[in-house]
């Protein structure tokens, strides 16, 4: 069904959209490819700079309309347009960060309820802190392929945007690692050469006015544990519990938490 396929893309375009004001690149080529069924209605996602912007995405040919729109594939792919091409091993910057913004708006976009979204970020978080003990994220980063250590890199890089997050919104004036990405697309997106993490951490520490942002990347990134997020969940009022999360719905943290999740 074209409607249906085109439904699906544009709808993630506009998800994206919530983030950087407008779809990150002026133009892209979308190819959708039919696959086989499966568990998902989307097998697989591949973000293309080489001679211009392109993503592919393995659409189940089993599954049905209902079931694309919203889903998190094509969003993620489609944030990776809006930061420049990073160097292989600085994986956990370009995946963590999209990884993390991908639960986010799906949750900001309405496409799941408050608590089903901050439920499905505990559990990536879960699964990244479960992934590659004993090394750092820095290691687990640089080697992620070889040792299959995904979980470890992209919730790992995840959990230091949410850390970033979270601080920049509780220092004074209006901050938040939003704006910090709609800089980095609007002067970085469109770069021809691959990127450090270091470059883009410039980025944000000239955007923001201080070097926080990289003292706090630095600072994780050379840690064997995953990042200790309670203080930052609490500062947000998601609380894990034995039956799972529980949400504070009043007060200053509902509403931070709002600022993130929230429309």
């Amino acid at each position: 069904d074209r409607t249906g396929r085109a439904t699906w893309v544009r709808t993630a375009a506009e998800t994206v959209a919530l983030l950087f004001g407008k779809f990150p690149v002026p133009r892209a080529q979308i190819l959708v490819i039919p696959a086989g069924g499966g568990t998902t209605p989307v097998v697989f996602g591949l973000t293309s700079r080489g001679g211009g912007a392109s993503v592919a995405a393995l659409g189940s040919n089993t599954a049905g309309e209902d079931a694309f729109t919203g889903e998190w594939v094509l969003i993620h792919e489609f944030l990776h347009l809006g930061m420049p091409f990073l160097h292989s091993r600085d994986v956990w910057l370009s995946e963590g960060f999209v990884t993390y913004y991908t639960g986010v708006l799906r949750t900001r976009a309405g496409f799941r309820s408050q608590l089903e979204g901050w439920r499905s970020i505990v559990a990536g978080l879960g699964r990244g802190a479960r992934s590659a003990p004993g090394q750092t994220l820095a290691e687990a980063s640089a080697g992620m392929h070889e040792q299959h250590a995904y979980d470890r890199v992209y919730w790992g890089g995840a959990a230091i945007a949410l850390l970033l997050d979270v601080y920049l919104r509780t220092q004074p004036g209006e901050h938040s690692l939003d704006g910090g990405m709609r800089q980095l697309q609007d002067c970085c997106a469109l770069s021809p050469r691959q990127w450090s993490a270091d470059e883009v951490l410039g980025v944000f520490d000239t955007f923001y006015g201080s070097s926080d942002v990289s003292k706090i990347c630095a600072g994780e990134l050379a840690k064997a544990a995953f990042s200790d997020l309670q203080a930052a969940l609490e500062t947000l009022g998601v609380e894990k519990t034995e039956d799972g999360v529980v949400l504070d719905q009043a007060g200053e943290k509902a509403a931070l938490r709002q600022q993130i999740t929230g429309r």
